[in-house]
């Protein structure tokens, strides 16, 4: 025997049930994600409380998030050129505010090691424009000289194995795919947050 099923068999449900149901949803979805929030802010704070930023009592590394991942494909640009009219604004806003962030009670000032790298390459930049057209050897700087050592070391830390082929003519150079990278835009949007709250 077949069972017939009728409409009043099952509860109705109307646009308003429906409606609330989803509201309910939306609201545990928020509870969730605000609870994460909350739970990484506290490990942030207590990490935070863990030192006093004096002297050498600090962490090595800034804890932010940088869970993103972007591509960034190399490629020629117009832009950071070594001498042109927009040469000198357009490296310094690779490093805002010199590149420093504060940390701790006493708001310690620390350089990322990011900005670090990009400031020792303006330097050279600079170094380079400013001892163009000279004839005859000119020294390099005290700070091109650290620049310079301090990148090598960044490099063999970084023990980056990412495969460029090489193109053979006319002569053969590196040309690298796509990276996969750490969004520096985070590390911005941190900064900018780090010296905007001390500079009030």
């Amino acid at each position: 025997m077949k069972l017939k099923s009728t409409q009043s068999d099952f509860p109705q449900l109307s646009i308003y049930h429906i409606l609330f149901l989803c509201v309910l949803l939306f609201f545990k979805l928020c509870g969730i994600v605000w609870l994460k929030k909350a739970s990484v802010n506290e490990s942030k704070a207590k990490e935070l409380a863990k030192h006093s930023y004096l002297g050498q009592d600090y962490p090595r590394l800034w804890n932010i998030d940088q869970s993103k991942a972007v591509l960034l494909s190399l490629e020629e640009t117009i832009h950071y050129q070594l001498d042109s009219v927009e040469a000198d604004a357009e490296w310094a806003a690779l490093y805002p505010g010199g590149g420093m962030i504060y940390l701790g009670e006493q708001a310690q000032s620390f350089s990322l090691s990011m900005f670090h790298q990009l400031r020792c390459l303006d330097i050279f930049r600079e170094e380079i424009v400013r001892t163009s057209g000279l004839n005859g050897s000119v020294s390099a700087s005290p700070l091109s000289q650290h620049c310079i050592n301090y990148l090598r070391q960044t490099a063999l830390c970084r023990a980056g194995v990412y495969l460029s082929p090489v193109l053979a003519s006319p002569k053969p150079k590196a040309n690298p795919d796509v990276f996969v990278c750490r969004d520096w835009e985070e590390v911005y949007d941190a900064v900018r947050m780090n010296q905007e709250f001390h500079q009030t």
